[in-house]
């Protein structure tokens, strides 16, 4: 059985590259780039299939649908995007990947694989999401004068934002706080100042949560 997990990956300025004529293989994974002209809409965006042979029938729910390994899903997308990475730098261009709707699908190799999908009732749903924040801060006079001597920060908070995937976003979001708080965020007392304070705005973040930002971090 043939597992595939597609993302769309989309690149600023567009590939001059023609990179459906090649492909990537990494821990028995293979990678291919969808072609510029599959995506004649959107010259911008490419879809990145990761295809992985599975050693095992996967398993099935008591409805018979099919559930999708953790493992080697993660295994794929991971791959995916370090594929999409290096790519962009290559490109020296930026990128951001996200989950077409129906990410994951199944090939059969042989008839028993096939009987197996036939007699299955699909795959359990698999969608991955972007979360946003669900609100917006209204633009004043005000607000212009209140952002005007921390440029920097708005720069960098507007690039984490920016960012294309987890890592990337993580790091700027550390560099963020760093900033804000003038110290390292492994420093014990930023910890504690950054628990303080999104205690006090109620965003529902506790201590433990905090430490494990900064254990990433180290």
């Amino acid at each position: 059985m043939k597992l595939y997990r597609y993302s769309l990956a989309y690149f600023r300025p567009a590939l001059s590259q023609s990179w459906e004529k090649r492909q990537a293989e990494i821990d028995d994974i293979v990678v291919k780039i969808g072609s510029k002209k599959e995506e004649s809409e959107h010259p911008d965006r490419r879809l990145v299939t990761a295809s992985i042979n599975l050693k095992t029938l996967p398993k099935r729910d008591d409805q018979l649908r099919i559930l999708i390994p953790n493992e080697v899903r993660a295994k794929c997308e991971d791959v995916s995007e370090h594929v999409i990475n290096i790519i962009s730098v290559l490109e020296s261009c930026s990128r951001t990947i996200s989950s077409p709707t129906g990410c994951v699908a199944l090939e059969p190799m042989d008839e028993a694989e096939r009987d197996f999908l036939d007699s299955s009732q699909g795959i359990l749903g698999l969608q991955k999401t972007e979360s946003a924040a669900g609100w917006n801060i209204e633009w004043t006079p005000e607000i212009a004068a209140a952002f005007s001597d921390r440029m920097d920060g708005v720069a960098m908070l507007s690039e984490a934002f920016s960012g294309g995937g987890d890592s990337g976003r993580y790091r700027e979001f550390v560099r963020f706080l760093e900033l804000a708080f003038a110290m390292p965020f492994n420093n014990k007392r930023l910890e504690r100042k950054l628990s303080e304070f999104l205690e006090q705005v109620g965003y529902g973040y506790d201590r433990k949560e905090i430490n494990e930002w900064v254990r990433l971090r180290v």
